[in-house]
């Protein structure tokens, strides 16, 4: 057999000395070759230090171990997720109505030491801006323990939840250092002295219930954030001087900033309870376990308790609940109001509404009696909606149907009053594209205040080829900029009603009468509709009737829309 034999390889030439500077250990240990020293390490043979300098020179030197999370490039998805629902439940947990009441049931429990050691400092002076406290003492507490395994974790929680900006504490950059802010103290204070005296800890004063919220808001520690972040805008026109006694003298206390305790879901059962006591006892803020799958989620809308009753006051002032009177997402205006499209209302005035929501469900036959008349009447007429054309069906949900109908009630009789006016100076008879004959006024004239707000806005144009109608979105798109040469953004919707036949008595024999194929343009204002028809001769607006049961066929969601695109015009005309 033949074996190869071993092929040696020659050695590398020793690098010179110009392409570098090397260490100065001895040249007969190879592996002392190439080793720069520009860094400003040292060999061990020139380290002159004692083992107990070199010891503390490397305590010296730890390496950072944690970030803030906006000094930090954000991680994956999945760990943003788990780092928001984290702080979510230490949004819960370390809120000062779970804390008191926790303290309160066990005088040796964790709870209760953690407290007496924040309520220390509840005498310091108003200068002291914060109380200092390990991270591992919150770790302590058997709620946490079970849910953050480690310091690390917990850190990462504490931080996520301080980037909402609540007010409550601070976190230092390692971590482990958590600055608890003298408001979250005193009130803390305050309510662990209303435990021991067993009244209300929470009057119904400091609770406001919020609604329309950015969708961008998704858990209840986000609004918590939103709505701490509005406090904090008009924190120097609220009077936060609060009339409850402090936890050590009956002297009034200042908490300086309001802050945001806790935040509720209305869809729960038994929310809100009459004495506000009795909430902590339920199982919103002490169940062991996480069993509700909505149990930080939020809808849109929610109870937010305040510290102080100022705050609510000042909310429900600047966010009126009726939206008729605000121009609303704004950016560029510096009213509050405008900005913000949410609206607020007490606890009292939620309990009013609710009281009258309940009593109209209790007498429900006098309002039917005429919603049956006016619905009689409008489905004897042709539909010309969209849905209607579509020969879609009504709504299996019984109350957003009666919601449907209810509004439609005062619109109909609006119409009907109109059209008892209508016999005034300037009225003249047209021929509608169903084939029937209506009195109109001149479109020209402005209508009255009395009419329903989308009164005017539906528009009918004969189709250009009867006998071949097109629903392409070309001829419609086609239609659209031809009109919109004259009112610029003035048409919502267009929709091609094919002539539903209408059946008519004549004398003893019923004759079917098919209407003529014609475009119904749905516009956004009025005005933009007389200037329309003013540019256009064709266009003809639909008679009260029918514009009646043309808003009756849409969805409510669309109805809002364009009630809400009428306010933002209107708002804009009047000053122009």
């Amino acid at each position: 057999m033949f074996v190869p034999r071993k092929v040696k390889v020659p050695k590398q030439p020793r690098e010179s000395s110009a392409t570098g500077p090397i260490s100065t250990t001895k040249q007969n240990e190879p592996d002392s070759v190439g080793i720069h020293t520009s860094t400003g390490v040292d060999s061990p043979q020139t380290d002159k230090r004692s083992p107990s300098q070199s010891q503390q020179a490397s305590l010296n030197q730890q390496p950072e171990q944690y970030q803030h999370p906006h000094q930090h490039e954000p991680g994956s998805d999945e760990d943003e997720a788990k780092a928001i629902r984290l702080a979510g439940f230490l949004f819960d947990q370390l809120s000062p109505i779970s804390l008191s009441y926790t303290a309160s049931i066990s005088s040796d429990s964790p709870e209760t030491e953690l407290v007496q050691h924040l309520l220390r400092f509840s005498h310091a002076p108003s200068g002291d801006k914060s109380v200092p406290l390990h991270t591992a003492r919150i770790l302590a507490l058997p709620r946490i323990t079970a849910r953050c395994k480690t310091l690390s974790n917990l850190a990462a929680g504490l931080a996520k939840l301080c980037s909402y900006q609540l007010g409550w504490f601070d976190i230092s950059s390692d971590g482990y250092q958590v600055h608890f802010s003298t408001e979250y103290i005193n009130v803390l204070a305050y309510l662990s002295e209303q435990r021991q005296r067993q009244p209300r800890h929470l009057e119904p004063s400091n609770i406001v219930y919020i609604e329309s919220l950015p969708p961008v808001l998704k858990t209840q520690v986000e609004a918590a954030g939103y709505v701490s972040t509005l406090l904090a805008e008009h924190e120097d026109k609220i009077n936060i001087d609060s009339d409850a006694p402090s936890a050590s003298a009956g002297q009034s206390t200042r908490y300086g900033k309001s802050l945001v305790l806790a935040v509720y879901e209305p869809t729960r059962s038994g929310f809100p309870p009459p004495p506000f006591h009795s909430l902590p006892t339920s199982r919103y803020l002490h169940s062991h376990a996480e069993t509700e799958p909505r149990k930080h989620w939020i809808s849109g809308r929610g109870f937010f308790v305040l510290s102080s009753p100022r705050a609510v006051e000042h909310l429900e002032q600047t966010f009126t609940w009726a939206l008729d009177n605000r121009i609303l997402l704004d950016s560029q205006s510096t009213d509050p109001a405008q900005r913000h499209a949410i609206r607020c209302l007490s606890l009292h005035a939620w309990r009013r509404m609710k009281e009258e929501y309940l009593a109209v469900l209790q007498q429900p036959q006098q309002p039917q009696q005429r919603i049956a008349s006016a619905t009689a009447t409008a489905e004897t007429l042709p539909s010309l909606s969209p849905n209607a054309a579509t020969g879609s069906k009504s709504r299996s949900n019984g109350k957003r149907k009666r919601k449907a109908e209810a509004e439609t009630e005062a619109r109909v009789e609006a119409g009907s009053s109109s059209r008892s006016a209508s016999t005034s100076k300037g009225e003249k008879k047209v021929t509608t594209p169903a084939g029937s004959t209506a009195a109109r006024t001149d479109p020209l004239t402005p209508a009255a205040p009395d009419t329903p707000w989308y009164r005017g806005t539906i528009l009918t144009i004969p189709c250009p080829d009867p006998n071949k109608p097109s629903t392409s979105p070309a001829a419609i798109s086609s239609l659209k900029a031809r009109l919109e040469k004259h009112v610029p953004e003035s048409i919502s919707y267009i929709h091609l009603h094919d002539g539903n036949p209408k059946h008519e008595e004549t004398g003893d024999k019923a004759s079917q009468q098919k209407a003529a194929p014609t475009y119904v343009i749905r516009t956004a204002h009025p005005c933009q509709a007389r200037r329309l028809i003013q540019a256009d001769s064709n266009l003809e607006p639909l008679p009260p009737d029918q514009e009646d049961k043309y808003w009756l066929g849409l969805p409510p969601k669309i109805r809002a829309q364009a009630q809400k695109r009428r306010c933002a015009l209107d708002a804009k005309f009047s000053s122009a």
